[in-house]
């Protein structure tokens, strides 16, 4: 065994019949969950921390929540929607090919539709990323200053993020905990700078605007949910425009 090949790492990987105990497994993130449906709630969430304030993790959703998420001052986040369409992420609906930055100090709010949602997200250390050389070229879409969500439609570094993020939760799962990846993190973080990167000098990086019919739905939502006593169908559908049925 190599001593100086980090320090070992840690996983966890729970299944939970709790929306609130969910939301307390991310560390250092402020978060609530707000159950929209009637159904039992189902939930799965995995996550590994390597060194140098590296970590992935990987839940699942299996019905219609709005959850809350405030991010860290010293990290920044890239996440993927998978398999899941119609999930709403500050506004704007994401598909297979965008990419969520969170950046220190910024909240998520993700809405997530009835039939649920898989979400994969690499948080690293804002000291860390900044060390990476080739983070200067892709550097407007990540401004750590800014306290911002965005969402980039960026086909190359949501590809990279899924592909080497679910690769490495499965490498930790199947190694003993004695295993020192230090050099996993860098390359984990490397290649998502560097196809952030790429996308970005081949000019298919765009950031995405909110939807602002969405953004209405969800604030309406939010507003007559805050008031409710007892959930009621009728009040919800007329505040925001939809039938009973749909709701």
């Amino acid at each position: 065994m190599d001593p100086d090949n980090g320090t070992a790492f840690s996983i966890s990987d729970m299944e939970f019949d709790d929306f609130d105990a969910q939301s307390e497994q991310l560390g250092g993130h402020d978060q609530e969950y707000i159950k929209l449906s009637t159904d039992p709630f189902r939930g799965r969430f995995a996550s590994i921390f390597l060194d140098r304030g590296v970590s992935v993790h990987y839940e699942t959703i299996n019905s219609a929540m709005r959850c809350r998420v405030g991010c860290p001052d010293d990290l920044i986040g890239f996440g993927v929607s998978l398999d899941q369409p119609q999930v709403v992420a500050n506004g704007v609906k994401l598909n297979h090919q965008d990419v969520i930055i969170t950046r220190p100090g910024s909240e998520l709010a993700l809405d997530v539709p009835s039939g649920g949602a898989v979400f994969l997200m690499l948080a690293v250390d804002l000291q860390m990323l900044e060390s990476l050389v080739c983070m200067d070229s892709g550097l407007e879409h990540l401004d750590p200053d800014s306290r911002t969500v965005s969402v980039i439609r960026a086909a190359g570094t949501a590809n990279a993020l899924e592909a080497s993020g679910q690769a490495l939760l499965q490498a930790c799962a199947r190694a003993p905990g004695t295993w020192r990846p230090h050099d996993a993190a860098n390359a984990l973080v490397a290649e998502v700078a560097a196809a952030l990167a790429l996308d970005t000098s081949l000019d298919t990086a765009r950031e995405r605007t909110p939807d602002r019919h969405s953004a209405a739905v969800v604030a309406a939502t939010q507003d007559v949910l805050a008031d409710m006593k007892e959930f009621d169908y009728t009040k919800l559908a007329e505040a925001t425009g939809s039938s009973p049925r749909s709701i």
